[in-house]
């Protein structure tokens, strides 16, 4: 549509969370982006939540997708330090798989919705 009416906005970006399951897709969704017509896409470090040990296998094999180094004893820690804030929240709204929208990608369960894209639009 931007492009039919020779605008820049809006900025459509596509992300998608690398996770071990779908990280051999990462090359499908750039293919797929591009044939959309989306502006950026942007792969998403998972964050996962019992990662010492990830039980549900999800820490991707691709280091630069990952936000935990496999130690030695087969454990894993975090790269970095989580920093009790989210700097994105102001400018980066999120809409989920089933149209939700909620205002951080760490509201991972849509617990503090702002609307509902099947309903209405904002």
């Amino acid at each position: 549509m931007e492009k039919e009416l020779k605008s820049k906005t809006p900025f459509v970006f596509f992300q998608f969370l690398v996770v071990k399951p779908n990280e051999h897709q990462i090359e499908d969704i750039k293919r797929l982006a591009k044939e959309a017509g989306v502006d950026e896409v942007r792969f998403k470090t998972a964050q996962v939540y019992e990662y010492e040990t990830d039980p549900n296998n999800l820490i991707p094999t691709i280091d630069k997708f990952s936000r935990y180094k496999k130690n030695a004893d087969g454990r894993y820690t975090a790269k970095n330090k989580l920093a009790n804030r989210c700097w994105k929240m102001p400018h980066a709204n999120v809409i989920t798989w089933d149209g939700l929208v909620v205002p951080c990608c760490f509201d991972k369960d849509a617990t503090h919705q702002l609307g509902n894209l099947k309903k209405s639009i904002l």
